[in-house]
């Protein structure tokens, strides 16, 4: 399910606004604060914040993720910056 956010967000690494996003796997889920997301046009991933911005994830963070989820993110990230930049 797409979900149309209330207000436009940026990504924090490449500028790039967003108003809608769209679960990967659960169509009922919704973004909500400490989720991911990716940006469509520079791959990069971050966390939602409690007011539904995007912030980056601290290396700290990133460290905290299993090997399987590090492999998703990479593989999300070529697959974005193969494709026509947006911006």
């Amino acid at each position: 399910m797409t979900h149309h956010h209330d207000k436009p967000f940026k990504c924090p690494y490449c500028e790039y606004e967003m108003e809608l996003s769209t679960a990967v796997e659960d169509d009922s889920v919704v973004p909500h604060p400490g989720a991911i997301s990716i940006c469509i046009n520079c791959g990069e991933a971050g966390f939602y914040a409690e007011d539904l911005s995007v912030r980056k994830i601290t290396p700290d963070e990133y460290a905290l993720f299993d090997d399987e989820t590090k492999s998703l993110l990479a593989r999300i990230k070529l697959l974005c910056l193969s494709n026509i930049r947006i911006s």
